[in-house]
């Protein structure tokens, strides 16, 4: 990413917030805060926050006596985020040094970005540092990719058109997938009978192209992939193909994205 422009960071952040939140983040955002029941005055911290749709949402809940802050590294996306929702707090940091106090937020949410942080342990502990006594900890992972054919299948098609080892960049972000590896790695970093549970996005975009450019402009930059007009129109045209059964009478595509959540409560 540090390779990047700011120009193109605002870009990816942009396409994120136009394919990616109303498919599926917008629906996890609307789970985790239910879930967690956020009640008025509460403080929360959304870390790796993107675009700010799960801050967003916890902000309808807090109230006035509340608060919320959406943390993320990268500053393309918060400036999406500053611009959706100018009166939140918005900060650029990493999750392996938060820049907050020892007990100073009720709920922590943590969608989705766990699976990219460099030293997972130490991101893990400073969500532990920062939360109150009785303050609640909820981090969501996607399930392992074989688990989600659909991708799968999609992964293999961008092989076609990308180098084996960013291919293989693509699939990080179901890493976290596998139960008993993801149990070891709470365990190691200070969560103590750490709580697991199945959850499940259905995920919904409008068609096949915007599907296929939630990838190209708001994931493929970040590893260095780019590909020509010609190409995106010919895996696009092999998504439709080779992923019919997903596609809908109205040119919709949908598929289940099953996720693991995980819940903390300091005592």
């Amino acid at each position: 990413m540090s390779d990047l422009s700011i120009q193109e960071l605002q870009q990816i952040a942009e396409s994120y917030q136009k394919y990616l939140v109303p498919a599926m983040f917008k629906e996890c955002s609307e789970q985790l805060v239910s879930h967690a029941g956020i009640t008025p005055g509460q403080r929360v911290l959304d870390i790796a926050c993107g675009t700010g749709i799960l801050a967003r949402t916890a902000a309808k809940q807090v109230g006035e006596n509340g608060s919320v802050v959406g943390l993320d590294m990268n500053p393309g996306m918060l400036s999406v985020a500053r611009q959706l929702a100018p009166d939140l707090e918005w900060q650029q940091g990493i999750a392996e040094e938060l820049p907050f106090e020892d007990n100073s937020f009720d709920i922590t949410f943590c969608q989705f970005s766990l699976m990219f942080f460099q030293d997972k342990q130490t991101a893990i502990r400073e969500m532990l540092r920062i939360l109150t006594s009785q303050g609640r900890l909820y981090i969501a992972v996607f399930n392992s990719l074989e688990h989600i054919p659909a991708y799968q299948q999609l992964l293999s098609i961008y092989a076609d058109f990308v180098d084996e080892d960013k291919v293989h960049f693509l699939s990080s972000p179901f890493q976290l997938g596998d139960i008993q590896e993801l149990n070891s790695l709470l365990l190691e970093s200070g969560l103590e009978s750490p709580r697991i549970t199945s959850g499940e996005l259905n995920a919904v975009w409008p068609d096949v192209r915007s599907l296929v450019l939630a990838d190209v402009e708001g994931w493929f930059p970040l590893a260095g992939i780019e590909l020509g007009d010609d190409q995106v129109e010919e895996v696009i045209k092999q998504t439709k193909s080779e992923l019919g059964e997903y596609i809908n009478g109205d040119g919709s595509i949908a598929f289940t994205m099953p996720y693991h959540l995980i819940s903390h409560k300091h005592y």
